[in-house]
């Protein structure tokens, strides 16, 4: 009975860690692989994200950076930059951070599923990864 308890607990454990951790750390993951895994994951999950920005956009106090012309969509996987990395995201950026768009980025991070208010009253569902420091975005060689 001790046996059962403990196979069931160590499960459930790793079924719970697995996740929060990278697929494959030598490979950046795209946006479409992100989200899916993500919309599985409890906590997320962790990994190097490879995408081309295809849209920027100033909400408050962060700076998204999206894979998708609509953030909406539920195919893009939306990075926000938030106030403590956007002076040094700015100067990688070269000054402008709307110059970013076009451009194929690396983010190191946790991948969430994000529920976000809409106008109309109701909500839908985002991949989002949090960024505070800029050490974990990188344009890609």
């Amino acid at each position: 009975m001790k046996i059962r308890y403990l196979v069931a607990a160590t499960a459930l454990t790793l079924a719970s860690v697995a996740g929060a951790m990278p697929g494959d750390d030598s490979a950046p993951v795209t946006p479409d692989v992100a989200i899916a895994r993500a919309a599985t994951a409890m906590n997320g999950y962790t990994a190097i994200f490879r995408m081309t920005v295809q849209a920027v956009g100033h909400v408050r106090e962060s700076i998204f950076l999206d894979s998708e012309e609509n953030y909406r969509d539920p195919a893009s996987l939306n990075i926000e930059v938030r106030k403590p990395a956007i002076a040094a995201l700015t100067e990688l950026a070269g000054g402008n951070v709307d110059s970013l768009k076009g451009k194929v980025i690396l983010v190191h991070g946790t991948a969430r599923r994000v529920k976000v208010g809409a106008s109309t009253g109701g909500y839908y569902f985002q991949t989002q990864v949090a960024i505070d420091k800029l050490g974990d975005i990188t344009l890609a060689p």
